[in-house]
């Protein structure tokens, strides 16, 4: 499908969308909206459609769509947008479609959750995954499919010496389960590593960290640290002389009661530094001509004022009216 036919049907969609809602046909609708999301998943071209979760919730509130038709059709969109390699969106999209299970109804969103868990363990961008703990879907997995409940613990928890441990025991898994190449899995590992690494110490020796990472302490050790850097997964900066790394900031992998007291509090310093910015520069223009000029009057008082010496007192001066 070129992007002119995807155009000319999604124009005609809102035409046709329109007008239906006008006679109130939201199952038509909804039935051509997911039509559309199928030929734009096969076409790897859903990028061009809104699909963001909360276009989805307005959409779904405005056709009355049943719970399982939401589910459906989040379930099409979350394929469109890993096809398309919006793995972000994808995220956000899955986490909506466990959203709707409950406690009482968690065992049924098995398959979801495992490949909620997947994604989100195989997305390279991906740091944080302590929130899909929370999820009753995810929970359930903890009886239905506990190997992949302690992949996913892993990854939010777990080192490269943990990882290791975890693929011994378990050699197909990654393959089989994870369905993802192995050396992508190493890398992210040792990300999240090195993250656990700068919360502990922000000023880190390199022939350490080469050995907790299980790399070479020479280029392939620095071009890691650059590619962490460019990840966001740190920020910092390398030192030669001293052979260290000096973390300025990192990701944290759980968000926790702490980390939002952290998060807290640099909002407050935020928005005092700011306020503070604010209020200088609001002086500095409104009162620059003030200030001034105050400074051009006190400089000509003090050089027209006569300074005479009394006698018999050096040093002491007093002003002659």
């Amino acid at each position: 499908m070129t992007a002119s036919v995807f155009l000319y049907i999604h124009s005609a969609f809102n035409k046709f969308a329109y007008n239906i809602c006008l006679r109130k046909a939201a199952y038509f609708k909804e039935t051509l909206y997911r039509s559309l999301v199928s030929m734009c998943s096969e076409a790897r071209m859903i990028g061009e459609l809104d699909c963001s979760t909360e276009t989805l919730q307005k959409q779904f509130k405005q056709w009355g769509t049943s719970l399982e038709g939401q589910r459906d059709i989040l379930r099409l969109v979350h394929v469109g947008l890993l096809e398309d390699h919006k793995a972000d969106q994808a995220a956000k999209v899955m986490i909506m479609l466990l959203g709707t299970y409950t406690e009482e109804d968690a065992a049924q969103a098995r398959e979801d959750a495992i490949e909620c868990v997947r994604t989100a363990v195989v997305d390279p961008k991906s740091f944080s995954f302590d929130h899909l703990q929370r999820l009753c879907a995810v929970k359930a997995l903890k009886k239905s499919d506990p190997l992949m409940y302690s992949a996913l613990e892993l990854f939010i928890s777990g080192t490269l010496k943990d990882y290791r441990a975890f693929v011994k025991a378990h050699p197909e898994f990654v393959g089989e389960k994870l369905k993802v190449d192995e050396a992508v899995l190493l890398k992210k590992i040792r990300l999240l590593t090195l993250m656990t690494i700068a919360e502990g110490n922000n000023v880190i020796q390199l022939d350490n960290l080469a050995e907790e990472l299980d790399l070479p302490s020479n280029d392939q050790l620095e071009e890691f640290i650059i590619d962490a850097i460019q990840v966001n997964a740190i920020s910092g900066k390398l030192n030669e002389m001293t052979r260290t790394l000096v973390v300025s900031s990192f990701q944290h992998r759980q968000f926790g009661r702490e980390q939002w007291q952290t998060l807290q509090v640099s909002q407050v310093l935020f928005t005092f530094r700011d306020g503070i910015h604010e209020t200088i520069t609001t002086q500095t223009n409104d009162g620059q001509c003030h200030w001034l000029s105050y400074r051009v009057r006190n400089h000509r008082r003090r050089r027209d004022r006569k300074l005479v010496c009394q006698p018999g007192f050096a040093g002491l001066c007093v002003h002659e009216s």
